[in-house]
């Protein structure tokens, strides 16, 4: 069922001034964007907390077997 929308407006042209406005506007968000993602800090894993995988691991009871 499709219900008319009479409330929705028409899309307006951009002026050349809007456009430059957006383009700028969109620049500096990706700037941001990039500063933000620049400053998360970045955590090396510790080497010692992850199981060598060369290395077998020890097989270990299963309680589900009793």
């Amino acid at each position: 069922m499709k219900f008319p929308l009479p409330f929705r407006k028409k899309a307006q042209t951009m002026t050349r001034q809007d456009e430059k406005i957006f383009a700028e506007a969109r620049e500096l968000a990706q700037l941001r964007l990039e500063q933000c993602i620049a400053d998360l800090p970045i955590f090396s894993p510790a080497l010692d907390d992850v199981p060598a995988r060369d290395e077998p691991r020890p097989l270990e009871k299963s309680s589900k077997l009793s």
